[in-house]
């Protein structure tokens, strides 16, 4: 898919607003699905470890906490758990210490 793939482009803000729609589109359980069965997951995974722009940082992790509600993702996203936290620990923005708090708590939730 044409977001996924702008998830790579040369621009920052390119990939911080396909990062950003992707947010939205995952807010539904058909996006989380489609996140999974598109291979979406390890772009999104790439981006938590490479991104610099605090926009698309805070982009991904808002999408990591929507796409580990769907319980097949949460697997796949346990990887990035330390990243995470290592996020948590160190950033002085607000928003994003309060969304990694909330992606750790929704990829490491069991039944």
């Amino acid at each position: 898919p044409l977001l996924i793939r702008l998830l790579s482009d040369g621009e920052s803000t390119v990939r911080a607003a396909a990062m950003g729609a992707l947010m939205n589109i995952t807010v539904s359980k058909e996006g989380k699905r489609l996140m999974l069965n598109t291979d979406g997951i390890p772009a999104v995974l790439a981006m938590l470890n490479h991104s610099v722009n605090e926009v698309s940082l805070l982009n991904v992790v808002k999408t990591i906490a929507n796409v580990a509600e769907y319980p097949e993702a949460r697997v796949q996203l346990q990887s990035c758990v330390p990243k995470l936290t290592e996020l948590l620990t160190n950033s002085e923005n607000k928003l994003l210490v309060a969304n990694c708090r909330v992606a750790i708590d929704t990829v490491t939730w069991k039944p």
